[in-house]
């Protein structure tokens, strides 16, 4: 059997004073077309109208009253007067 001879890697780097050179250019196209999008107003735009709907008449004119049991007993829903007598004759 051969003997084997064992070398550590070599490694080399190489150091430049601008590491970015190499995709200068694609950086360059790409910040240019994004100018050119941004002054244009190209993009997304955000609905700006209302974004909740109306209160509806009826119960806009409705909600100053605070509850059924601040109307007069005369002007109160039939059905819930019949379950208030009904319950409280018990």
């Amino acid at each position: 059997m051969g003997g084997s001879s064992s070398q550590a890697p070599t490694q080399t780097s190489q150091a430049t004073a601008d590491p970015w050179s190499g995709v200068q250019p694609a950086l360059s196209t790409l910040y240019s077309n994004t100018l050119g999008q941004f002054t244009n107003d190209v993009g997304y735009h955000p609905y700006g109208g209302n974004l909740q709907a109306p209160l509806n008449s009826a119960l806009n004119t409705g909600l100053p009253r605070n509850t059924i049991s601040a109307l007069p007993i005369s002007t109160a829903h039939p059905v819930l007067m019949t379950r208030v007598r009904s319950a409280t004759a018990c």
